[in-house]
């Protein structure tokens, strides 16, 4: 975590947040952070484990920082990617705090951070533009099988499986039909499998 961002003024990141009401993103908040305490600049976030080390410090300082303003009924942060943004207090106040939220447990915990390798981020970025890239292809993949979002890894495979015996030549079935079956297993499995 050599060139990881730690960002712990969490009176800094306000000031920086309520300076743009409309909010700001990840990236322009992360450069503004940079541009008050550091004479180098951004470090390379094209390194995608650098990437995940920024990202994860600079939201694990948000939470920290809602969850102070939450408490002291400040107001709240909306945290985004896209948009961080700062609101009023309407009467959140402690009932804020009650609200489940799985990021929220994600990022406090810094054993998180520690723990996530770079093959790991790597996974997760595979992941996530394997879904962004192939959502189309994806739901056309589905419907060959007749399913739809949500849906898991085994339910596919077994509506797969279900498909292909109903389509095998000894029950009347096709041998195109097989192949578009095999050609939509072969999309899915390279986002679930």
């Amino acid at each position: 975590m050599s060139e990881a961002i730690s960002v712990t003024n969490t009176s800094q990141l306000l000031s920086i947040i309520k300076r743009h009401p409309k909010g700001l993103s990840e990236y322009q908040l992360l450069t503004l952070v940079y541009e008050q305490n550091s004479a180098q600049g951004l470090p390379n976030l094209r390194d995608s484990l650098v990437l995940f080390q920024q990202h994860f410090c600079l939201f694990h300082s948000l939470y920290l920082l809602r969850e102070g303003l939450h408490r002291d009924n400040q107001g709240t942060l909306l945290i985004d990617v896209l948009n961080i943004q700062w609101l009023p207090a309407v009467g959140c106040g402690e009932n804020m705090m009650a609200v489940p939220d799985s990021l929220r447990e994600y990022y406090l915990n810094t054993e998180n951070l520690c723990a996530t390798s770079r093959d790991q981020v790597e996974a997760l970025l595979d992941g996530f533009w394997c879904r962004m890239l192939a959502s189309s292809e994806q739901t056309e993949a589905l419907e060959t099988l007749g399913l739809a979002q949500p849906v898991s890894w085994p339910d596919i495979k077994k509506r797969y499986r279900q498909c292909l015996s109903e389509c095998h030549p000894d029950r009347g079935g096709s041998h195109d039909q097989a192949v578009k079956y095999n050609q939509a297993i072969a999309v899915l499995e390279r986002c679930y499998g």
